[in-house]
């Protein structure tokens, strides 16, 4: 059970990541930045780092739900 959760926190960092050079690099830039350190970091701490970027998704959500 917990290898599941890790291997999915994997796949939701990496996906987080890509997006993330996508939004700033642009779709077909074919230099871009290697993120070889920033997987590693990612293949120790994906739990945490998914558990921290979903919590902080859902405190701006429900700010943004106030606001409005």
């Amino acid at each position: 059970m917990i290898w599941y959760i890790y291997i999915i926190s994997i796949f939701y960092c990496l996906w987080r990541m890509t997006e993330g050079y996508t939004k700033s690099f642009g779709k077909n830039n074919p230099i871009g930045p290697t993120p070889g350190l920033e997987t590693l970091f990612i293949l120790c701490f994906a739990p945490v780092l998914a558990a921290v970027d979903i919590t902080l998704t859902w405190v701006k959500k429900i700010k943004e739900y106030k606001e409005d």
